[in-house]
């Protein structure tokens, strides 16, 4: 995208944590607070996605399916925020 000459560069941000108080979340809003100029990075909300069924997608998408295509379309760049967890270990 360019503003007045100005390129910025648009950040799809995806957290795969759906605890509401997640810390994953938390770094997003973060990064997205000191986010420089010429970037904007957007919360793309994952809650309303269904889980990938192909019965569904030859069904029809979804209008929240199409509104998260067309968030990643307009991304120049996809920034994922995953957990990371050590309870569960290989016996």
């Amino acid at each position: 995208m360019t503003v007045e000459g100005v390129s910025t560069v648009r950040v799809a941000g995806l957290v795969g944590s759906l605890r509401q108080g997640s810390y994953n979340r938390a770094l997003l809003r973060a990064a997205m607070a000191v986010q420089p100029g010429g970037m904007e990075i957007v919360d793309v909300d994952l809650r309303s996605l269904p889980h990938y069924d192909d019965d569904h997608e030859q069904a029809g998408e979804s209008e929240d399916i199409r509104t998260f295509k067309d968030h990643l379309a307009a991304a120049d760049a996809l920034l994922f925020v995953t957990p990371e967890t050590t309870r569960f270990r290989a016996s």
